[in-house]
C-alpha cells in the first residue's frame, strides 16, 4: 500500500514537472517598445539588431531613393513585396516620427517618389534564426487608424494594431506605433507585415526600425540555462517520501 502511494505521488510530480516545463516556452505580443526590448534582454546569449534604413539613400525633393528589389538581402534581411504590378520597395527620406530620416515604403518609379503602403500589400522578411520580430509604423499624416490596418506575423502568432494605438508626434511625420512578437523558446526565420483597409484608395504608412535577434558571439556559450520548473520541489518531496518509507520498513 505504501509502495503504491509513493508511486502515485512520484507520477503526479513528474506530470506536473512536464507541464511546468511546457509553460516555460512563451510567445508574447507587444505594443510597447520598451517591454519588447526588455523581453529580448532576458533571453540568454541573444542581442537585438535594428534596421533603421539609415544606411540607404532616402528619396526627398531632390534625391532619388534607393530601391530594394524582391529577393535582395541587406544587413542580414531578405525583402519581398507583394503589391500591384510595377511596385517595389523603396527608401523614403521625408523624415519619420522617431527622429531619424529614412523609412521603408513603396515606389513604382524606381525611387523617384516613395510613398506609404496601401491596402492588400504585404512585405515579407527572411533572416537567420531569431527569437523576436518587431517594427514601427509611421503614418506620415495626422489621421486615425482603424483596427488591424497593419498586422505582423511571426512564430505562428499574428498581431494587429488597435484603434487609438498610434501616438501623434506632430508635423508631416504623423503618428507612430509599435508591434512586436517574442518567442522565448524557439527561433524562426521569417516574418510578414500586411496592410489592410476596406477603402482601397487610402494609404497607411511606412515602416521603420525592423528588429530581430541574433545569437551572441561568445567563446563557449554552452547550452542555454534551463529554468527550474515550479514542480521540481514536488518531485524532491516524492523522492523524500520514498526514502522515509524505506527507512520505516527497514526499522
Amino acid at each position: 500500500m505504501i509502495r503504491k502511494s509513493i508511486a502515485s505521488a512520484i507520477s503526479a510530480a513528474l506530470l506536473m514537472l512536464l507541464a511546468a516545463g511546457a509553460t516555460n516556452a512563451a510567445i508574447i505580443t507587444y505594443t510597447d517598445r520598451a517591454a519588447f526590448d526588455a523581453a529580448i534582454a532576458d533571453i540568454a546569449n541573444t542581442s537585438q539588431v535594428i534596421e533603421d534604413f539609415e544606411g540607404f539613400t532616402g528619396q526627398d525633393d531632390s534625391t532619388v531613393g534607393d530601391v530594394i528589389s524582391n529577393g535582395s538581402t541587406y544587413n542580414g534581411i531578405t525583402y519581398n513585396l507583394t503589391a500591384a504590378s510595377g511596385f517595389e520597395l523603396g527608401i523614403d527620406g521625408a523624415g519619420d516620427a522617431d527622429g531619424t530620416l529614412n523609412t521603408l515604403g513603396a515606389t513604382n518609379n524606381s525611387g523617384e517618389s516613395v510613398g506609404r503602403f496601401a491596402p492588400d500589400e504585404f512585405v515579407s522578411f527572411s533572416f537567420a534564426a531569431s527569437h523576436a520580430f518587431g517594427l514601427n509604423l509611421i503614418t506620415g499624416g495626422n489621421f486615425d487608424l482603424i483596427a488591424d490596418e497593419l498586422t505582423i506575423k511571426f512564430a505562428g502568432a499574428t498581431l494587429g494594431n488597435s484603434v487609438g494605438q498610434a501616438v501623434d508626434i506632430g508635423g508631416s511625420a504623423g503618428k507612430i506605433l509599435f508591434l512586436g512578437i517574442v518567442d522565448t523558446d524557439t527561433t524562426f526565420e521569417s516574418a510578414t507585415a500586411t496592410f489592410k483597409n476596406p477603402d482601397p484608395d487610402v494609404v497607411i504608412g511606412t515602416l521603420d526600425n525592423v528588429t530581430r535577434t541574433v545569437r551572441d558571439q561568445v567563446t563557449d556559450p554552452g547550452p542555454d540555462p534551463v529554468p527550474v520548473p515550479a514542480a521540481l520541489p514536488l518531485l524532491v518531496l516524492g523522492f523524500g517520501a520514498m526514502a522515509l518509507a524505506r527507512r520505516r520498513r527497514e526499522a
